[in-house]
Formats: structure tokens, C-alpha cells, sequence
């Protein structure tokens, strides 16, 4: 009786504490070799119910602390279910201090956590099916030490 008490309580507990009301979409993809090709740029999926709410747009960068580079630059876009070009852009993310070499963002061992906004204030032109597209851009044909690339797209509070 007291192990299923317990359960309930952890299950509980989990649930109040993983809820995230701004989140309307998160995926990420694992790189293959921990290898980021620019040959392969990572696309995400995603239907817009609400075209009158502003979004933000979240790459999610985990690397190891032998990334050969202080940053990474990608760059990114946005199309239609029909493949039109919604917007795009390119986008630097600080990984490790400049001065220091030490990783900037949280992490777990030799693995860190970046996350980094890249649009503000997006608003999807109207309701449907979009894709997002992320492709390193450093430069470099094979970008290693990178473990995965995702997509977090929140609800921008009102301003």
C-alpha cells in the first residue's frame, strides 16, 4: 500500500513540475556520429492552429567540450506546406567563453546545453502545416562533437 501511495505522489509530482504552458512545440534530432554535416540540415514539422499569436523560435544545440569552435553559426528557415519561403536568416550562438574556454550554458559531464531564441515575436502568416530548417553554416563540411539539434517554438508572452 505505501509503494503505490508513493507512486501516485511521484507521478504527481512529475507531472506538476514537466508542465510547460508556453511550449507549443520541441523535437530534437540526434546527430549521426556526433557529426553535424552541412549536407544535412535538420528539418522540423509543425502545425500552427493560431496565426494571431506570436511565437518564439528556439534552437536547441547540445555539444561536447571538445567542439572545436567558441560558437556556431546556422542558418535558418521557414517555409509553407507548399515549400514557400517563409522567412529566414542567419544566427550566431556564443557556446564557450571567449576568454576562458569554459561552456556558457548548463550541462551534464562532458555534454552541454544550449538554447538560444533566434526569432522573437514570429507570427505565422496563417494556420496550417510549416517546416523549419536549421544547417550549420561554419564554414566547415563536417562540424563535430555535436550530439543533437532541435526546434523548441513557444508562445511569445503578450506584450
Amino acid at each position: 500500500m505505501n509503494k503505490g501511495i508513493y507512486l501516485i505522489l511521484t507521478l504527481c509530482l512529475f507531472t506538476f513540475f514537466s508542465c510547460d504552458a508556453n511550449r507549443h512545440f520541441e523535437e530534437n534530432q540526434e546527430m549521426t556520429e556526433l557529426n553535424w554535416s552541412e549536407q544535412n540540415p535538420v528539418q522540423f514539422e509543425l502545425m500552427i492552429d493560431d496565426s494571431t499569436l506570436d511565437y518564439n523560435l528556439i534552437a536547441n544545440i547540445r555539444n561536447g567540450l571538445d567542439y572545436p569552435y567558441q560558437n556556431l553559426y546556422f542558418q535558418w528557415q521557414v517555409a509553407d506546406s507548399l515549400g514557400n519561403t517563409i522567412d529566414t536568416g542567419l544566427q550566431n550562438i556564443d557556446l564557450f567563453d571567449a576568454r576562458t574556454g569554459k561552456p556558457l550554458n548548463k550541462g551534464i559531464g562532458s555534454i552541454s546545453t544550449n538554447q538560444k531564441a533566434f526569432v522573437e515575436g514570429f507570427q505565422f502568416p496563417y494556420a496550417g502545416k510549416f517546416s523549419i530548417q536549421l544547417e550549420q553554416f561554419m564554414r566547415v563540411p563536417n562540424l563535430k562533437d555535436v550530439y543533437s539539434v532541435g526546434l523548441r517554438v513557444e508562445k511569445a508572452e503578450p506584450k
